[in-house]
């Protein structure tokens, strides 16, 4: 969904806008750098879950494959903290990636709406070396 379809009114509030909706927000939040704070003791907790702390920590750590896991982990906790829509969010990444300047992993989630609850599949490609993300809808379902 672009902002131009939203402007012009042609934007529909259906299904596959809901789900055009959802993929900009996850892009919104998986680019999205959180702040580097320093950590006082006693004081971590009032910013954690809150708007403050949105998006990932540090990129650059996941050439290898425990710190992809870390960052996969990290795009699964702001998927569920910040996209209410989606629930039982599950990551899969894809191994031979872990190795390279690109992660690759899926989404699979239940997509709540207003029509009915339903599956989505998000393949994913973080690309360090570009600086690029996608995310699109696959047709596995």
């Amino acid at each position: 969904m672009s902002l131009m379809a939203k402007l012009d009114g042609s934007w529909q509030d259906d299904i596959d806008g809901l789900r055009d909706a959802i993929i900009e927000n996850v892009c919104a939040l998986i680019s999205s750098r959180a702040p580097i704070w320093s950590s006082v003791e006693g004081e971590a907790n009032l910013v954690e879950g809150s708007i403050v702390h949105i998006g990932l920590s540090n990129t650059t750590r996941s050439q290898s494959k425990s710190n992809s896991d870390v960052l996969v982990a990290d795009i699964a906790e702001l998927i569920r903290l910040y996209e209410p829509r989606l629930a039982q969010v599950d990551i899969e990444l894809n191994e031979q990636s872990a190795g390279t300047n690109q992660l690759q992993f899926r989404i699979s989630a239940i997509m709540h709406s207003q029509q009915g609850d339903e599956a989505i599949v998000l393949d994913s490609l973080l690309d360090f070396s570009r600086n690029k993300l996608d995310v699109r809808k696959s047709n596995l379902v």
